[in-house]
């Protein structure tokens, strides 16, 4: 990641994005590319909670990933607490995700 999470410009889009993208990093860091590669969607989402014991990525927040992975811009419909609340999540994700996923 190149961009500090709490650090990002409020329309720097890439900063977000990356930022986002952190639990995608760390569990093809601790799994397999090949266990994870195929899940998309409501897949995806699932087994980021199943591995927080939390619905926050099916059901929250973490849905906002969707709209910043395709934006070519920071979207404006995001606010800036909204943005926190998703920063937030991953970085409690990647602290706090089982292991054993």
């Amino acid at each position: 990641m190149s961009h500090r999470p709490s650090r990002c410009p409020r329309r720097s889009v890439r900063c977000h994005r990356d930022a986002a993208r952190a639990p995608e990093a760390s569990v093809i860091a601790a799994t397999s590319r090949e266990r994870v590669a195929a899940l998309s969607g409501d897949d995806w989402w699932r087994f980021l909670d199943r591995s927080f014991d939390a619905t926050a990525f099916e059901h929250g927040t973490g849905q906002l990933l969707t709209r910043l992975a395709y934006a070519g811009s920071m979207p404006a419909s995001i606010s800036s607490e909204q943005m926190r609340t998703l920063l937030d999540l991953s970085r409690r994700w990647i602290k706090h995700h089982h292991a054993d996923i």
